[in-house]
């Protein structure tokens, strides 16, 4: 009969790896996990089921940052990614850092700006890009000239970021000759000129780590940090150039951004940085919400920052996980920012890197897939308000 062929079949690949394992020397346990390996696959091919080559798991790509006790992992599924974007293309600004030097982050960079744009155009509303990777005087913002940007080492991969559909694209960055100056004088080395262009407000700008509670901390624990992964060995580095030029460069995409809201408050700006820039909210994101919020005190600025395929080492984290939140340390008087109000991954993340993960919403509906890890889900007054659904 049909099933006794397939038993058979069954049968005689055990037999086969067994014959293997004895002209190749094998141990008895060896023979036995290969022939229980292939009585597997006898069994799958028996009944039509083909060999498994991808993951058992496909976990969400989307996943919303709770601020709480512990710090949550909202994920977003099918229909919640939809309207979590959708929600996001009503902000003033959303902020979107990669890692700039890597192909797969620059597309996937790419793609969500487009689809905050695709959404914002639907609404009808003007979206200008900004470009962390182009100087705020670059006379022409387009792949023909990003060769020529000094933040730029290979102009291929800003390539997918010209396809989003804006209105206008305009460069954040800091140029050349003022981040060279920057780096061996500090930023008093600026000109008149330059410091118009880079510098909002002088006073603020030099009262920021003083006024912006966790700068301190966010100093010592990223800045420093990076510096230390980038130029430890490098004996010509200096850490107060390079700590110099990061303040400056965070506050070059806040005054651009901001600039910009203020001549067009209808806009919706969607600015690409370097990962640096968003982490943690204490870059370029606090920055420009004190420059909008001295613009108008009674409203606040709807800011959203999205980081695109973080991992534990880019958040310096001790762990194999994401480190969520600046600090775990909620008695320092102030709400500690987390890393970013969304991460977005460009492929299934390891489950190693997740924590503290909520069950996925899908549209308005909470599906368990039984994914939750238990813990509260976060704080609403903690939350970023303007994100909730």
């Amino acid at each position: 009969s049909l099933a006794m062929l397939r038993r058979w079949g069954v049968l005689l690949c055990a037999l086969g790896a067994a014959v293997d394992g004895l002209s190749t020397g094998w141990s008895r346990r060896e023979m036995l996990a290969a022939g229980a390996s292939s009585m597997l696959v006898g069994q799958q091919a028996a009944v039509g089921v083909p060999p498994e080559t991808s993951p058992r798991e496909s976990r969400p790509l989307v996943y919303r940052i709770e601020q709480g006790d512990p710090t949550m992992m909202q994920p977003f599924e099918g229909r919640g990614v939809t309207q979590l974007v959708n929600k996001m293309a009503k902000a003033d600004v959303v902020l979107i850092g990669y890692g700039r030097g890597d192909a797969d982050d620059a597309a996937m960079a790419a793609e969500v700006a487009s689809e905050v744009a695709a959404s914002a155009g639907r609404a009808r509303r003007r979206v200008v890009l900004g470009l962390d990777a182009a100087p705020a005087d670059a006379p022409d913002i387009s792949r023909e000239y990003a060769g020529e940007w000094p933040a730029v080492a290979d102009a291929a991969l800003l390539d997918p970021l010209f396809d989003v559909p804006c209105a206008e694209r305009v460069g954040l960055g800091v140029s050349g000759d003022a981040l060279r100056k920057v780096q061996r004088a500090g930023v008093a080395a600026l000109d008149d000129m330059e410091r118009q262009r880079y510098v909002d407000d002088p006073l603020r700008f030099a009262n920021f780590a003083e006024n912006t509670p966790g700068f301190d901390l966010f100093a010592k624990r990223f800045v420093a940090r990076r510096f230390a992964s980038r130029y430890g060995d490098d004996a010509e580095a200096s850490a107060a150039g390079y700590f110099a030029t990061s303040l400056l460069q965070d506050e070059a995409v806040a005054t651009g951004t901001a600039n910009l809201i203020r001549t067009h408050p209808n806009n919706l700006v969607v600015a690409v940085c370097d990962s640096d820039r968003v982490q943690f909210s204490l870059g370029a994101r606090a920055r420009l919400e004190q420059m909008l919020l001295a613009d108008q005190p009674k409203k606040t600025p709807a800011i959203v920052s999205i980081l695109v395929n973080p991992s534990a080492a880019s958040t310096f984290s001790a762990t194999t996980r994401l480190r969520l939140s600046l600090t775990d340390d909620i008695s320092l008087g102030y709400v500690p920012p987390v890393l970013a109000d969304v991460v977005w991954f460009s492929s299934s993340p390891p489950p190693n890197l997740l924590s503290h993960m909520l069950n996925p919403i899908d549209g308005n509906i909470k599906l368990d897939f039984g994914f939750s890890t238990g813990g509260k889900a976060g704080n609403p007054v903690l939350s970023n308000a303007f994100l909730g659904l």
